[in-house]
C-alpha cells in the first residue's frame, strides 16, 4: 500500500479469517471498516510503541503491541504483558 493511501487510528480492532498459508483476510475496524486479502508477499506491520507507553495504556487480554523499547512482540493475558516470542 503506497504511504499515501496509509491511515492512522488511535483506536484499532483487527479480526479476520485466515483463508490459506499463504492469505488472510482481515476486517480492520476504526472509524471505518474495510476488508482486504493480504498475499503471502504482504505484511502487516505494527507501530512500535515504547515500553512507558505500554505501561500507560488500559490494557485488556487480547491486546498486541510491538514494544520498540525491548524489540519484542509482546500481547496482553491474563493479566499481564508477555513477550510473544
Amino acid at each position: 500500500m503506497p504511504a499515501s493511501s496509509r491511515k492512522r487510528a488511535s483506536d484499532v480492532a483487527v479480526g479476520g479469517q485466515l483463508g490459506s498459508a499463504s492469505s488472510f483476510s482481515p476486517v480492520v475496524t476504526a472509524h471505518h471498516v474495510q476488508t482486504e486479502t493480504l498475499q503471502a508477499s504482504e505484511c502487516v506491520q505494527m507501530t512500535g510503541i515504547t515500553t512507558a507507553e505500554r505501561d500507560a495504556l488500559t490494557a485488556a487480554n487480547g491486546m498486541l503491541i510491538y514494544n520498540s523499547t525491548l524489540n519484542k512482540f509482546q500481547g496482553y493475558e491474563n493479566g499481564a504483558w508477555t513477550n510473544l516470542i
